[in-house]
């Protein structure tokens, strides 16, 4: 009866058209099935080779739904060239950074940056099964406003993507150490001549890894995903205005997607736990 479950599930979750609520309704049926599979599941989903852990809360919606953040997939894939220079800053087990290299066939040279030690095994896992992404290149570092050395918080299995860096040190079991660079400086070195498009997921230390990369987004001026998260802001001391300000006077435009639609982004509702930022750099003077 599990097994059975099980398929409906799967069928349900890729086969029939997204709705509002339909991750609601996975994981209701997920319930009634007992549970997620343990382990890891191989699948093939927007165009890439994956091994997925179905504990996770990212790799279960794209095990079962076929897409992580639909609306912000869906636009991103449409809008990525196959010449582009992409910097995944959070890369997670490598979503983003993976669907625009399949979207791209593998031409987009694309940065994938994440600190953590299970999620950067996942990343390197999954990239070894798409031997065609040539040009994805996996990078166990965190971005930040400076290069040294920081302690990060290991995330619940639940949602490894969580974990976060510690500014005033961490030791123990709770924590691993982790390199830090920033994007001014992984540029200098690796002499990156363009910079397109840049997402920025980080669990709160995104105005830290913006002003890590300011003088490389001055001279690119790339488009930019960005994770505004409230809660997880206030952990580093800044607020959402605070950072949505900065991004303005960075020289860009800020939107979000209702549905697949661009709209003006002024600032976060109550019912908001987070939202991506679209943010389009102004024509240059």
């Amino acid at each position: 009866m599990k097994d059975i479950l099980q398929k409906i599930v799967l069928f349900y979750g890729n086969v029939l058209p997204y709705h509002r609520g339909k991750w609601r309704v996975v994981e209701r049926l997920l319930a009634v099935a007992g549970g997620a599979p343990e382990g890891l599941r191989c699948a093939r989903r927007r165009g890439v080779e994956w091994e997925l852990n179905l504990a996770g809360l990212v790799e279960r919606s794209l095990y079962y739904l076929g897409v992580y953040e639909v609306h912000e997939s869906v636009y991103i894939e449409s809008q990525v060239q196959a010449d582009w220079v992409i910097c995944d800053i959070g890369a997670n087990f490598g979503y983003y950074a993976h669907i625009l290299s399949a979207a791209t066939q593998g031409q987009a040279r694309v940065h994938a940056f994440e600190p953590s030690s299970l999620l950067y095994a996942a990343l390197v896992r999954n990239r070894a099964l798409n031997p065609s992404f040539e040009q994805l290149h996996t990078w166990k570092l965190a971005l930040s406003d400076r290069v040294g050395q920081v302690a990060l918080e290991r995330a619940p299995e639940i949602n490894l993507g969580l974990g976060r860096i510690q500014l005033e040190g961490g030791t123990g079991e709770a924590f691993e150490q982790v390199e830090t660079v920033t994007l001014d400086q992984f540029a200098r070195d690796q002499q990156l001549e363009r910079v397109d498009f840049m997402k920025i997921d980080v669990e709160g230390a995104e105005a830290l890894v913006l002003s890590g990369a300011e003088e490389t987004i001055r001279r690119f001026r790339p488009q930019m995903m960005i994770e505004i998260n409230p809660e997880a802001l206030e952990a580093f001391g800044t607020r959402a205005e605070v950072l949505l300000s900065r991004i303005r006077e960075l020289g860009y435009t800020l939107h979000c997607l209702e549905g697949r639609h661009l709209i003006p982004l002024n600032g976060l509702s109550e019912e908001d736990d987070y939202v991506n930022a679209i943010c389009l750099p102004k024509p240059r003077a």
